[in-house]
This record gives C-alpha cells, sequence and structure tokens, in this order.
C-alpha cells in the first residue's frame, strides 16, 4: 500500500508517563503515520519535550488547574480542546483521532485503512479496547479513524458546547447513508482504565443533544442504572434537565429518532 496518509492527532495533559509507549506503538505501525499533532493541554511535566523528541507537531495551550475529563459537567469543553488539531493537512486521506494512554498493535493502520478503502461507504472506523465491552456501530474515540473527504466535506470541527461531540459525526454519517463501524479483532490496550462511568454520566446529556427517541432513552437509562444505581440516576435526571440550545441539525435528529423507534419495534 502507498500513498496512504494518516495525519494524527490526539490531546495529552501531563502524560509523561504514557506518551512514549503511545507513540512508540504509533512509530511502529506498518501504514506509517506522516504527521503527529499533540495538543498539549496544560501539562506540567515533561509532556511538550517528550512529543517533540517523537518529532511531533506540538500545540501548547495555557495551563488550567483541572483536566476537563475530570467530571462530566465540564468534558464538554475537550471538544474547543480537539479542535486545535484542525484544519488536518490539505494533503492527507486519512483523519485519527487517539488517545495517549493507548497503544495500539502494529498492523492496526494497515488493516483498517484496507477495509475502508474496499467500503466506500465506510467513513468512520476504529478497533475496540480490550476487555470493554462494545458493539459493531460504537465507534471508540481512541484509534478513530475518518476518511478525510467525509470529515473535511461534513464535520470540519467537532461541535461546540456539546457532551455528544464524539458521537456527532458517527450520527451525521449514518443520516447521509454512510456506514461506521469497530471491529473487534483489531484490540488496542490501555496503559489505565478507561473513564466509562464518567461518560455514562454525561450521556443523559448528549441523548437530549442529538434528539433520542424518549423511550429508547429512557430504557438506556434503566440498563445503567442496573448496571450502577448512582451512574443511572445521574444519567436520567441529566436527560430531564431542560435543553433548548440548538447544536445538532433537524435532519440528523430525525434520522436518530426513527432509527431508534425502528429498533425498539424489532425489538433488536
Amino acid at each position: 500500500m502507498t500513498g496512504e496518509k494518516i495525519y494524527c492527532f490526539m490531546p495529552a495533559r501531563n502524560e509523561e508517563k504514557t506518551l512514549p509507549y503511545c507513540l512508540e506503538a504509533i512509530k511502529k505501525q506498518t501504514l506509517k503515520i506522516y504527521k503527529i499533532c499533540i495538543i498539549n493541554d496544560g501539562s506540567t511535566d515533561s509532556t511538550r519535550q517528550i512529543a517533540e523528541s517523537y518529532g511531533c507537531q506540538v500545540i501548547n495551550l495555557p495551563p488550567h488547574p483541572e483536566s476537563y475529563t475530570s467530571c462530566a459537567e465540564t468534558i464538554w469543553k475537550m471538544a474547543k480542546v480537539l479542535n486545535h488539531a484542525f484544519p488536518p493537512p490539505p494533503d492527507c486521506d486519512y483523519i485519527m483521532q487517539h488517545s495517549p494512554d493507548i497503544i495500539l498493535p502494529p498492523y492496526y493502520t494497515e488493516v483498517l485503512v484496507n477495509r475502508m478503502k474496499r467500503n466506500p461507504r465506510l467513513v468512520v472506523a476504529s478497533g475496540v479496547v480490550k476487555g470493554e465491552k462494545t458493539s459493531r456501530s460504537h465507534v471508540r474515540g481512541v484509534g478513530r479513524l475518518y476518511k478525510a473527504w467525509f470529515w473535511n466535506k461534513y464535520i470540519k470541527k467537532y461541535p461546540l458546547g456539546m457532551h455528544s461531540y464524539e458521537s456527532y459525526p458517527l450520527f451525521k454519517a449514518r443520516s447521509l447513508g454512510l456506514e461506521v463501524r469497530s471491529f473487534p479483532d483489531l484490540v488496542m490496550t490501555a496503559l489505565r482504565p478507561t473513564k466509562t462511568q464518567l461518560y455514562m454520566q454525561h450521556q443523559g446529556w448528549a441523548m437530549r443533544e442529538v434528539g433520542y427517541f424518549p423511550p429508547y432513552a429512557i430504557l438506556h437509562c434503566i440498563k445503567a442504572f442496573l448496571h450502577d444505581q448512582k451512574v443511572g440516576t445521574k444519567m436520567f435526571l441529566s436527560y430531564l434537565r431542560p435543553f433548548s440550545k440548538k447544536t445538532v441539525e433537524d435532519e440528523v435528529k430525525r434520522w436518530v429518532r426513527l432509527y431508534q423507534a425502528r429498533r425498539l419495534l424489532n425489538l433488536k
């Protein structure tokens, strides 16, 4: 395979212990990543120096006292952090969102690009994180690969002010009749536990933003409650919170509601 250019970006905040392992795995990819952009989100350790030593482009953001991913109420601010990586290089074919605490297997980019090339409608894809349960349509935010033409035409930047900023490109693609998919045979390794419970807590806001079909949203909250009562309760209460800000196009919301209604009717 020749000529396929991948642009990789990732936020990093005080990641001196994990970033070297992540970048080593990226450098060992059988399909090389030709540019890596590290968004240094106010680190106070040697994150910047490590990224520069690996030849990465580094965008240094001002320090702030707490990580935006430390609680559900502030995680939406990560969209603004990620958007410093855009626009992507004009000659790239794929755009990969990644995380400094995730290790890719060496064949990851080559296999994923080959599969996306064979399926012209597949525009967003990823592997899975070892030990995490996922579905075919649940494309992880780490190791996520976008076809550049899709990103540049329909997304351009993550929408600001949204708790569902990472999910929006997936719903947008599917509303256009395109495909998104995760592949369970491409297994990534996390160097520390991922914040699944935190993300579940903010899904109440996210479900309102993208127009979830109400019965589907309620069942989602019940499922979370059965897994963890505290998380499920927070999810349900955040879903009930009044939400008037329009952040998602009406056609995307209509697709989401119709898709979820059909799933419930078919009991899938």
